[in-house]
């Protein structure tokens, strides 16, 4: 790969959060949401997309969620082509440790081109909580994050997402360059 410009911005970064520059952190930080809190997952067998910029080719490491107050039922990451297709995950696992990072080794390796995906947060339970800001419905729709509902067993091979989320979860994935 070393045909591949560097990268300007991010160079070096070894993070993609819903929280980051890369997504929808300025907007979080200019709807003015203060600390994120632990709260409940919004519906069980439920998946949240939330729109992520790639601007370097890089690896898939490992993934994230931030826990809550409260673990409960399986949780699973995984991030999406802009057309909807699942290009790389961790297998369905259960929610463990509270008010913590939990880390998921990916199922296989996934490797990222520069483009826009959605990182994808499902969880089986209604009880599970995540840190998480909620800038409200008017925010979250400018930067094209949505969720779909019932889906038991995890995340699907292709995404139909449905609803509008007006919560931004703390999730993401470490990554490698490419480079």
């Amino acid at each position: 790969m070393s045909g591949w410009p560097a990268a300007p911005g991010l160079y070096g970064k070894d993070i993609l959060s819903t929280w980051g520059v890369e997504s929808v952190g300025p907007i979080v930080g200019w709807a003015n949401q203060g600390a994120p809190i632990s709260a409940a997952w919004s519906g069980a067998n439920e998946a949240s997309y939330i729109p992520i910029i790639v601007d370097a080719p890089m690896r898939i490491k490992q993934f994230f969620a931030c826990n809550g107050a409260t673990a409960a039922g399986n949780t699973q990451l995984g991030i999406y082509t802009a057309s909807g297709k699942l290009v790389g995950s961790c297998a369905s696992t259960a929610q463990a440790g509270v008010n913590v990072p939990q880390f998921f080794a990916p199922s296989a390796e996934t490797s990222l081109l520069p483009g826009l995906y959605y990182l994808a947060l499902w969880s089986s339970s209604v009880t599970a909580t995540f840190f998480r800001v909620a800038p409200g419905a008017q925010y979250v729709r400018m930067t094209g994050g949505v969720k779909q509902a019932g889906l038991t067993g995890g995340l699907p091979a292709n995404w139909t997402p449905v609803i509008s989320t007006s919560s931004i979860y703390a999730y993401g994935a470490s990554v490698g360059r490419m480079l």
